[in-house]
């Protein structure tokens, strides 16, 4: 490593313990819309996209005498959070980073309790999305302003930044009035009554972006919901489990998912069996204890009886798919994760059943041409090295192609594939951004005065197929 990248990382691991808190101006939610013809966007981030605060109990005893150095019962602000670490973004050679590091995934592993079926954080750890109804923590997830100047900006942690700015630059969107973000933690979304307490909220949120359009002279106005990635099968759960068909026809306008893992994807099993640092330093194990457990991780792994008799992983010379008894003998029997099987069978799989029509409009979008990850072999029972991939399909190289598409059954949907759009990275293609702008400022505006309704995409029925 560079002796510069070195003196960068320890200036980093220095505002991280001394810098003063980053002043953020915090969105008013109860301001009024200011365009109040327009139909508000609520946007809901995918696995890892939101920035998770932090704030340590007195009763926290860190790893490393370094670790912890946030004051006691005060929430992280600024570079300082759980998730996204400064400290995860450097290669091993600064003693002081490498043990941050070890801190950081420690206190981001959830503990399971098989009894309760519920989960809890590491002892003395609270841990909270940043910016509800904002988008702070959902936009660039590595931006640091101090006193009014912007010091970090890397673009690989940009997530919905390049939307926001398209909407509230060329179209009139607000932050925190005609658009919103619902940032959760996706550390515990296998957790049923967390999963309950954020849906509470988004309801909520949803009912208050609606009633600030109130003064709209041709009446309120729907609301859009955006998912990414994870954000997807959270929100279709949401609307087809959460709220009833008279509150989605007065509430919602259009569900818009953009690369939807509908019914799971190979790489999130590959994960939860041997880790995957996800382009940070260090090796994919490294990251399996803070994974492993991970509700959006075990969410998105491939639900039982959506995909045949296909097998994904071999082990040793033996073939598992994705079935019931399969996970509980891979997780259970062969890796000795007992945990890990109990909430893939029992608690995820029941979720299988809210994959279908959500009753409204839906703009479906994602990438397609990239292979994607869908079958690997592992030398070892023990999943102590990385696996082979040694198949792959036709993807937005996350999620396969044929799960991305399973939206076309529903009625009332217009979807469109991205040629050789990546699955993050076409959140940043402008490509991506003319069509969601065109949704949602005219095509699908309920007061739309654009150009006539055949350059808009059009929304099939399954009624156009019979």
């Amino acid at each position: 490593m560079p002796k510069r990248a070195i003196r960068v990382a320890l200036g980093l691991l220095t505002l991280m313990a001394c810098s003063a808190p980053e002043e953020v101006a915090v969105c008013d939610l109860k301001a009024p819309n200011p365009a109040p013809c327009k139909n508000p966007l609520v946007l809901v981030p995918g696995l890892g996209a939101s920035v998770l605060d932090v704030l340590y109990e007195d009763s926290y005893r860190p790893l490393h005498e370094i670790c912890g150095h946030k004051a006691r019962n005060e929430w992280s602000s600024g570079i300082d959070r759980l998730w996204p670490s400064a400290a995860d973004s450097f290669p091993d050679v600064v003693p002081e980073l490498e043990q941050v590091k070890e801190c950081r995934l420690a206190d981001l592993a959830v503990h399971f309790d098989p009894e309760t079926r519920t989960f809890r954080n590491a002892p003395g750890v609270q841990v909270r999305p940043r910016g509800w109804g904002c988008v702070d923590g959902i936009s660039n997830l590595f931006e640091f302003t101090f006193e009014g100047r912007v010091l970090i900006h890397p673009t690989m942690s940009s997530v919905y930044e390049d939307l926001i700015e398209r909407l509230t630059g060329e179209h009139g969107y607000v932050v925190g009035q005609s658009l919103l973000g619902a940032p959760y933690d996706f550390r515990m979304v296998a957790d049923d009554a967390y999963v309950k307490r954020y849906f509470a909220e988004l309801k909520a949120l949803i009912e208050l972006a609606y009633d600030k359009t109130a003064g709209c002279e041709t009446g309120p106005k729907r609301v859009f919901v955006m998912g990414h990635s994870l954000g997807n099968p959270v929100l279709l759960y949401f609307l087809n489990t959460f709220v009833d068909p008279a509150w989605k026809d007065k509430y919602i306008r259009a569900f818009i998912p953009v690369g939807p893992p509908w019914t799971g994807s190979p790489k999130a099993y590959r994960t939860l069996l041997s880790g995957d640092a996800e382009g940070m330093p260090g090796d994919n194990l490294e990251f399996l204890a803070a994974e492993q457990l991970m509700g959006g991780l075990l969410w998105m792994a491939p639900f039982p009886g959506a995909h045949g008799e296909r097998d994904f992983v071999a082990v040793a010379g033996e073939e598992y798919g994705a079935s019931v008894e399969d996970y509980k003998t891979v997780f259970g029997e062969v890796a000795g994760r007992e945990e890990q099987a109990l909430i893939l069978t029992e608690i995820i799989t029941p979720r299988a059943g809210s994959v279908r029509d959500p009753g409204v409009l839906v703009g479906c979008l994602h990438g397609a041409g990239l292979p994607t990850e869908a079958h690997y072999t592992y030398a070892s029972r023990a999943f102590d090295s990385d696996p082979v991939i040694d198949q792959t399909v036709e993807g937005d190289g996350t999620v396969t192609l044929e799960v991305l598409e399973l939206c076309k059954e529903w009625d009332r949907v217009a979807a469109k594939s991205f040629d050789g759009g990546e699955h993050l990275g076409l959140l940043h293609e402008e490509r991506f951004l003319d069509h969601v702008a065109m949704l949602v400022t005219d095509c699908w505006s309920e007061d739309r005065s654009g150009p006539p309704d055949a350059q808009c995409p059009e929304v099939g029925t399954r009624r156009d197929a019979e």
